[in-house]
């Protein structure tokens, strides 16, 4: 085992900081869209595209080189998501682990998968090879 997949095995991310980091992005993404939704009450199939559209940017973004595998929420919690080799995640990587994360929300299995893997993947993980880790 390398001293990169040997740092990764031992500082996984904890169930706890990984909800925190989420309810923050999800707080940064969502109130500004809220309150641009609220006050101009656009076609519900408007919201849904734009919703999406948003979230891929900022998640991709971030995951990817150009954000430093860490979203705002993560910085916050000193965690970074990263290849389960422990090298850095590609933009292609990024966008692969997003679609994953498309995938798992519809099955809710898949989304709650990460509680019980013993490197706490979820199907998003297992599909682009990711973790995500503590530093």
């Amino acid at each position: 085992m390398t001293a990169a997949a040997d740092t990764v095995t031992r500082s996984l991310a904890s169930v706890e900081a990984r909800y925190r980091a989420f309810g923050v992005d999800g707080g940064i993404i969502l109130v500004p869209f809220a309150i641009a939704v609220f006050n101009t009450d656009p076609d519900p199939l408007v919201v849904v595209v734009a919703s999406q559209t948003l979230a891929f940017l900022y998640f991709v973004a971030f995951w990817s080189p150009l954000g430093g595998g860490r979203t705002i929420g993560m910085r916050l919690y000193h965690l970074r998501l990263v290849r389960s080799d422990g090298r850095p995640l590609t933009f292609l990587r990024a966008l692969l682990r997003y679609i994953g994360l498309l995938l798992s929300e519809v099955t809710v299995i898949g989304a709650l998968y990460w509680l019980v893997d013993d490197r706490r993947q979820g199907l998003h993980d297992k599909i682009a090879d990711t973790l995500m880790v503590a530093e």
